[in-house]
């Protein structure tokens, strides 16, 4: 990541921080703060369309097959997934009552292939039981690897096209719905699709027309952008509030952020941010199952104080994994394909 997107790196993390605090008990009514940080996954999209056209809009043009593109990406992605789902294990044992050893077979395969299959296992969302998450990952991947299949494609012309057709999409589904909390559940996994496609494509339309972002006003876009997670919206007005957030303001946020440059402490807390941000979103999950099940019978105030002491561990836990375990096996994983495609190039 170049100097110039750290602020990106910064507004992925606040987001990420916003996702646990959202399901550690805002979730419940739309009347608490941050009952509309689900938002960040829309802009989490933006933000990896951004990203990822900066990063590999010259290797893919410059011919990286499409296998070489998913590869680089799961070795990115998937080692933090696989410890969320492993810690995912571990709470499942800790709050189930009852396991069925069958359904739980299915789910571990399942979720080791990253493969949305729906499976009752537990009173989380069935799709990817052992680490929720996964819905938004499994959407990440479509459509990163619908990025590189048809790169020669997306000019900004077939990128307008998937834009508009995601939108026209988005608009019916909020109004169905009542808001875009879309993808992460059976009733509106499909919904998942035009929400990914939308935001990611996006993003990259946004880099290719301009790269450096947006200067004039930016730190006050980013700002609206963030405050805008937090906001407790009536239920009677999240499909407007979503589709807003959605079409305009997520990618007027990126935007404002790629514009940005930062130096000396914000630069550093931007950096730890994006270094976290992955890692805490793929692994919280499991860690607020297991808190809400101590919780259960806790009055409010306890169960309030102990989420605000939760929250700075979980992050901790976050960048302990990004530095010990995420960096090194990314590392590692990045050295091994190099070596065998060097092994390949000269058996050829």
């Amino acid at each position: 990541m170049t100097q110039r997107y750290l602020a990106l790196d910064g507004l992925r993390g606040i987001a990420a921080i916003f996702v646990v605090i959202y399901h550690m008990g805002a979730i419940e009514s739309p009347s608490y703060p941050f009952s509309s940080a689900y938002l960040a996954v829309d802009l989490f999209f933006v933000l990896s369309g951004f990203v990822l056209s900066h990063a590999y809009d010259g290797p893919l043009g410059c011919g990286m097959t499409l296998s070489q593109f998913m590869a680089r990406r799961l070795a990115r992605l998937y080692p933090a997934y696989l410890f969320g789902l492993m810690l995912g294990i571990v709470a499942l044992l800790i709050t189930a009552d009852k396991i069925s050893s069958g359904k739980f077979a299915t789910a571990l395969i399942t979720g080791l292939a990253l493969i949305p299959v729906p499976i009752e296992l537990s009173k989380e969302p069935p799709i990817f039981p052992l680490d929720g998450p996964a819905w938004s990952l499994f959407l990440e991947l479509v459509v990163n690897a619908a990025f590189a299949l048809f790169f020669p494609r997306l000019t900004r012309r077939g990128l307008l096209f998937i834009i508009l057709t995601s939108s026209i999409i988005l608009v019916p589904l909020a109004g169905l719905y009542g808001n875009l909390n879309l993808g992460w559940d059976v009733p509106n996994f499909w919904g998942g699709f035009p929400r990914a496609s939308f935001s990611f494509f996006t993003g990259i339309l946004l880099h290719r027309i301009r790269p450096e972002g947006v200067q004039r006003f930016g730190i006050v876009i980013m700002c609206v952008g963030i405050l805008a997670l937090t906001l407790p919206i009536p239920a009677s007005a999240h499909a407007k509030y979503d589709l807003a957030f959605v079409l305009l303001l997520a990618p007027a946020t990126v935007a404002a952020g790629a514009g940005l440059r930062l130096s000396g402490l914000l630069a550093k807390l931007a950096e730890i941010c994006g270094d976290i941000s992955y890692p805490l979103y793929i692994i919280h999950v499991p860690f607020v199952v297991m808190l809400k099940s101590a919780a259960e019978e806790w009055t409010p105030l306890q169960t309030f104080v102990a989420n605000a002491l939760a929250l700075p561990l979980i992050v901790t836990a976050a960048w302990l994994l990004a530095h010990f375990y995420e960096r090194p096996v990314r590392h590692y994983l990045s050295s091994f394909g190099e070596r065998a495609g060097l092994q390949v190039k000269q058996q050829a």
